[in-house]
């Protein structure tokens, strides 16, 4: 056995190197050399330890004891080779007769000499290789020319968001350390490096547009629906660092309330289903209510379908240019005024039994409608009712600090106090009327009075009520509500994004890298949705993709190393038998629970 550095390709003058481990088997009067495993391009050991290496190799495949003056890190490399030999080269270790074909199913054991070793997750892996495989993903990264190492490498990067989102570099860790999705994939991250996840990621960015259209596309064919509703919505996320080396990061409003960082700003357009059709990655300052005309283009939304926007785009300058090019919209009103007329409302059933009434209000060339659910009344007739306590202790406790000595009471410092404590409520301090009342000589104040006076048209008067507004005339009021609710797919995606698949924070410092990065969370999205909807469809389960990982994490591929009687010793590698919550996920997907079986391997007893 003995370690081979070959010249696999020159480059511009330049030779890249390949490393191999061979072992030479005599067979008649001829000697054939067969190859065990790749070692990788940059192998880290130097050449004149190679020898000691695979002296430690063979012995443990001939169960000798190793000499003690040996180094700890050679020893540790050979183990490393023979684990890798054992779970994913079987076949080659029999070809080179370090391991026996003996497939005696029964053997007699020591149950007290047992170890079990190399464990590694298998359930989400094998849950997202179902959806990639509904998608015909792999086929996709074929058709467009990629290597078999990096289509790997983009395969690796997805499964990797959805079962384990961290930065890359942790995904990267992840993939060669814990994860048995190089087993599934019969590939070894181990010899794949870093900047390679990183060029596959640059990968992906390139042929952005072809893989959102043959994903949607292959959406569609599943769930046998059309593109007639488009959601769209933007949402940001910053970046750690100052951002000086990329033009997409920019100051602007964070949604996380992360002023003290650089922006990402993230579009996507969803269909009625909640699949992305298209996404794209804009500075940080972008705002919605100033690029909506160029965003349509970028995006490529189709003019046929009904736009459904929240309040941040609907703008009266956008509503004017989507009538003016003959786009179809349903969004959320701006106007702050409420009203409503129950006598007018027709009455429609919401999906969790709730009730919802709708008024419907025809005004020029759109129809107003105005909305009250009663689980939202409640809601903020709740959120009303403790905000206006806690104004009017807040007032009392000002009050009663009037009549104690050492107390500021001049009217300047009084009113100020006041100023501040409206604009902290300021959602009821509109609705009161307060009055500083002074001393004899008008420079104390001596107490202060308030008397409620609800505004009229406001969340006070009319609570639960809100507005959509609509230029669609041929659906009904319960229709264009439900289309409405639709939008909650878009947040629940943004929140899936941020919370469930490790879209912040960005870490890289060049634009491309940045959008590979928020592609890959696209893309393990396309996924999890899938996964969802699928499970919703089947087994009318509704789990949250957090849900979903921490029941599958539990179910790992581990080797199990017995000793036999006769002095052999057989490393079993399997997987674990689902539980009855993970066995259920994998019914409803229709999927076996364990792909790769059992894989047995009997090291021969020691000469």
């Amino acid at each position: 056995m003995r370690i081979r550095r070959l010249t696999a390709r020159t480059v511009n003058g330049k030779r890249y190197y390949a490393h191999r481990l061979v072992h030479s088997v005599r067979t008649g009067s001829k000697v054939q050399q067969v190859l065990l495993m790749q070692l990788g391009a940059q192998y880290p050991f130097p050449k004149d330890v190679w020898p000691e290496i695979c002296r430690c190799v063979l012995s443990r495949f001939r169960g000798q004891p190793l000499l003690p003056m040996i180094d700890e890190d050679i020893v540790t490399e050979a183990d490393r080779i023979v684990r890798a030999l054992l779970k994913r080269h079987g076949d080659r270790l029999i070809s080179a007769r370090l391991v026996s074909q003996d497939t005696a199913r029964w053997r007699l054991i020591d149950i007290n000499d047992q170890e079990q070793m190399d464990s590694r997750t298998v359930g989400v892996e094998q849950l997202a290789l179902w959806a990639l495989h509904e998608l015909k993903f792999a086929e996709l990264l074929m058709h467009l020319g990629l290597t078999r190492a990096m289509r790997r490498a983009i395969i690796g990067q997805i499964v990797g968001r959805m079962a384990h989102p961290a930065s890359d570099r942790e995904t990267y860790r992840w993939l060669r350390d814990d994860s048995a999705l190089g087993e599934y994939l019969g590939f070894n991250y181990e010899l794949t490096s870093l900047q390679q996840m990183y060029r596959a990621s640059d990968k992906l960015v390139e042929h952005q547009k072809s893989i959102e259209a043959h994903l949607y596309d292959r959406s569609l064919q599943l769930f046998n629906t059309g593109p007639t509703v488009t959601l769209l919505d933007l949402t940001n996320t910053y970046l750690e660092g100052t951002g000086d080396s990329q033009e997409l990061a920019k100051r602007g409003h964070s949604k996380e309330k992360r002023f003290d960082c650089p922006l990402i700003t993230l579009a996507l357009v969803l269909d009625g289903n909640g699949f992305v059709q298209r996404s794209r990655v804009y500075p940080g300052n972008v705002r919605e209510f100033s690029t909506l005309d160029a965003m349509l283009a970028d995006l490529e939304v189709p003019q046929e379908a009904l736009l459904v926007m929240d309040r941040g785009m609907s703008t009266k300058e956008n509503l004017t240019w989507l009538r003016a090019n003959d786009y179809k919209y349903l969004v959320v009103d701006r106007r702050q005024a409420r009203e409503f007329d129950a006598e007018q409302a027709v009455e429609i059933g919401t999906r969790k039994g709730d009730k919802v009434q709708i008024q419907c209000i025809e005004q020029d060339d759109e129809r107003i409608l105005y909305c009250r659910s009663w689980a939202r009344v409640e809601k903020e007739n709740a959120m009303l009712k403790r905000k206006m306590e806690d104004f009017q202790s807040e007032l009392t406790s000002i009050s009663d600090g009037l009549q104690r000595p050492r107390t500021r009471k001049k009217l300047p410092f009084v009113s100020e106090r006041i100023g501040r404590l409206k604009q902290t409520f300021s959602m009821v301090s509109k609705h009161y009327k307060v009055t500083v009342v002074p001393d004899e000589d008008k420079l104390k104040a001596i107490r202060i009075d308030w008397e409620l006076k609800p505004q009229s048209h406001s969340k006070l008067t009319h609570p639960g009520v809100y507005g959509l507004r609509t230029n669609v005339t041929q659906h009904s009021e319960g229709d264009l509500w439900h289309l409405y609710v639709m939008l909650t797919d878009v947040e629940a995606a943004f929140r899936s994004f941020k919370s469930e698949l490790g879209l912040r924070p960005v870490r890289h410092h060049k634009d491309k890298r940045t959008q590979g990065h928020l592609f890959i969370t696209v893309l393990a999205y396309q996924m999890v949705h899938l996964i969802r909807c699928r499970l919703r469809q089947t087994a009318q389960l509704r789990h949250a993709w957090t849900t979903i990982r921490n029941l599958m994490q539990s179910q790992v591929r581990t080797t199990r190393v017995l000793k036999c009687k006769d002095g052999s010793v057989i490393h079993s590698r399997l997987t674990d038998k689902p539980d009855r919550a993970q066995a259920g996920l994998y019914r409803a997907l229709n999927l076996k629970p364990c792909l790769l079986g059992i894989k047995n391997t009997t090291i021969p007893k020691p000469r």
